[in-house]
């Protein structure tokens, strides 16, 4: 059963010569986002998730990072100000990135975004989510 249209105005936030945009393309766990069971695992419930993008201002121009696309936790539906936040938290992670992480391992770990009370995290450095994530 395909999802009725879920709609989310990009959200771009800027500082330093970067730029991180959320959008909403379609996706999901497994790939096109599915209402109900995800398809490749029947256990679970699918979910409509976010993308983020990072870009560089190279020459007076916003250009993709390389690795700097990737699929998140959170989600569409999310209120909007705690979608900015998480722009935000993406932005300021990827402003102080010293290098110490190959770069596509660091945008991955910032992938790992998702809501903890009602607020956007990133996931804790060791361990995993707990109960308490929405």
């Amino acid at each position: 059963m395909v999802a009725k249209k879920i709609e989310m105005e990009d959200i771009t936030v800027a500082k330093n010569g970067w730029r991180v945009t959320l959008s909403y393309t379609g996706e999901g766990y497994a790939g096109s986002y599915i209402k109900g069971r995800d398809p490749k695992c029947k256990d679970l419930l699918d979910d409509p998730l976010v993308r983020f993008t990072v870009y560089q201002r190279i020459d007076g121009a916003y250009k993709p990072v390389k690795h700097g696309s990737q699929l998140t936790f959170l989600r569409p539906t999310d209120k909007q100000n705690v979608l900015i936040d998480g722009a935000r938290l993406i932005l300021d992670e990827v402003i102080a990135y010293d290098g110490s992480l190959p770069p596509d391992m660091f945008y991955k770990k910032l992938a790992k975004i998702h809501l903890y009370n009602g607020k956007a995290r990133m996931l804790p450095s060791y361990g995993s989510p707990s109960e308490l994530d929405d």
